[in-house]
């Protein structure tokens, strides 16, 4: 028997066989992008954005952020910051901050404009929004370009 809402393609409840396992989720996978512009830098005169919205460092050590809003309960698979030639050479990290208590949890670390070392599968970091806000996070030395990044997830 399945179970389905009017107008959903999501199962509530399949059961092929006699004994009731509950409630059962087809598991999709999503991609979503984050534009240059969501970066934001803890000084504003540490940063500055080209006509065609890229962000440029202006200052030696300056700290970029972009918030990461995903759907409680989703299972990251990876991720990747994009960034010109220098900033290849950064590392940028995904973090958490527990909404009731001070101080940031790192997650994971990885290369700018490589999305092929950092692979979340098999680390089960799973989107707890009650509890964490979520955050890319990005050190910069002057002249670094940061175009955006990419976040792989499966819901």
């Amino acid at each position: 028997m399945t179970l389905r809402l009017p107008g959903s393609k999501r199962n509530l409840f399949q059961d092929n066989t006699s004994s009731d396992e509950g409630y059962k989720q087809e598991i999709k996978e999503y991609v979503m992008g984050i534009h240059s512009s969501n970066f934001q830098a803890r000084l504003d005169k540490d940063v500055r954005f080209t006509d065609d919205s890229v962000l440029i460092a202006e200052a030696a050590g300056a700290e970029i952020y972009a918030p990461l809003i995903l759907p409680q309960g989703a299972v990251l698979l990876k991720a990747v910051v994009y960034g010109n030639g220098l900033a290849e050479a950064r590392t940028w990290s995904l973090a958490s901050r527990s909404i009731d208590q001070a101080g940031n949890t790192i997650i994971f670390n990885g290369n700018v404009n490589n999305s092929s070392s950092n692979p979340f599968i098999g680390s089960d970091i799973i989107i707890e929004n009650e509890n964490k806000q979520y955050f890319l996070h990005v050190n910069c030395v002057q002249l670094d370009r940061i175009s955006g990044a990419r976040i792989w997830y499966e819901v």
